[in-house]
């Protein structure tokens, strides 16, 4: 799975007078390849100020920041505007529709801040975005002259036209009747089964019935999805997104009880394990063997991935949850990296209440340990 975002202990500050708004408190997450998330929250609860941040519109006060790959936080302001521009598209409450001028010309706006196009490239792409929202006979019309289920699929063909790597959408239904919300629903609904990577800010319980994972924030701090997960399960479904070298290598699962079930945000604590199984296969010679297992130890469920490979030195050993390990004897840089990065696994398990460490294997190779919340199933007569 591709990962599209991810923020590494996102931090945002404000200077009131003389008092800090701490308005992002270490947010850590990562949004892979044609999700569709909610983000929910109430007001004041740093809702709009991550979508901020997501949205390439502020920057944070500390942390990583990496959209599609490409670190944000150090950007300069005009190379924030330009990956901005194309990178994300914007779906807003209030359309944020230019007056007295077409659908076409609306459409057609971000393109012009792109050299790459042509006049009558930016006329085609536009026309095929409008089409593709089902408003192929209402190119000419002015935005006086639509309806607002109308204004906002312009503002989505807007925000697709630059065929971005993710669509930003803040309570895109909020100006609309329950119908026109439905339809405008059913159109992201398409979206997302073609692909798209969505993340959607809403106060709307029923949207986020429709999202592959919902967000909370409350006092800037993200608040994890949990549930009661068999961990064999979650262990067959990070295997089945591991490298494609994977066949060079011989992966087996070590299971006490098949029914071990542990307390977890199940999308994250995949991501944990594909990223600790990659760098496992990455760095180890082909042939190498690398076990998942897991076992109860008093209330906590204790995950490992070990191998066989030739190991990380013992002074790289402090080092590797604040970089990117690599096993192979040296701390490598982000470009380097696979997954979530080791920093982020870290906060990911801390998120969780439990820890994650390295240890040798023996006669040699690394353990990445850590733990979960054990779960149990209560059964009613």
């Amino acid at each position: 799975m591709k990962e599209v975002i991810r923020l590494d202990r996102i931090r945002r500050d404000f200077v009131v007078g003389d008092e800090v708004v701490h308005a992002l408190r270490g947010i850590s997450l990562t949004i892979t390849e044609g999700e569709f998330v909610t983000i929910m929250g109430t007001s004041g609860s740093g809702k709009s100020t991550l979508l901020n941040t997501l949205g390439c519109l502020d920057t944070p006060t500390s942390g990583e920041y990496y959209l599609d790959g490409i670190a944000v936080r150090s950007m300069d302001k005009n190379a924030r505007a330009t990956l901005r521009n194309r990178k994300i598209g914007f779906v807003f409450q209030n359309y944020n529709l230019l007056p007295k001028t077409t659908a076409l010309e609306n459409v057609e706006l971000p393109l012009m801040y792109n050299s790459t196009y042509s006049a009558a490239q930016r006329r085609e792409r536009a026309e095929q975005a409008l089409r593709n929202v089902g408003l192929g006979d209402r190119m000419l019309h002015k935005s006086n002259q639509m309806s607002g289920g109308q204004m906002q699929r312009v503002a989505i063909a807007r925000a697709l036209v630059n065929d971005p790597a993710v669509i930003l959408a803040d309570e895109a239904t909020g100006n609309l009747d329950t119908r026109t919300s439905f339809e405008i629903l059913v159109l992201f609904q398409r979206l997302h089964a073609e692909g798209r990577t969505i993340i959607f800010v809403t106060h709307n319980p029923e949207i986020a019935a429709m999202a592959d994972r919902v967000i909370r924030i409350e006092d800037g701090r993200m608040n994890l999805s949990i549930s009661t997960e068999l961990v064999s399960e979650v262990f067959e479904e990070a295997l089945r997104h591991t490298n494609r070298h994977s066949g060079q290598h011989t992966i087996t699962v070590q299971m006490d009880d098949d029914l071990l079930l542990a307390h977890m945000d199940a999308k994250l604590v995949v991501q944990v394990l594909i990223n600790l199984v990659d760098n496992a296969i990455k760095y180890t010679p082909a042939g190498s063997h690398i076990v998942l297992s897991a076992a109860a130890q008093g209330e906590s469920a204790v995950i490992r991935v070990s191998d066989d490979g030739p190991g990380i030195p013992d002074e790289a050993k402090e080092k590797v949850f604040e970089m990117f390990s690599t096993g192979e004897k040296r701390i490598s840089d982000s470009r380097r990296s696979l997954g979530l990065g080791l920093a982020l696994c870290r906060t990911i398990i801390a998120a969780h209440g439990g820890t994650i460490t390295l240890s040798d294997n023996t006669p040699h190779g690394c353990i990445f340990t850590f733990t979960l919340p054990l779960g149990e199933v209560s059964l009613h007569e």
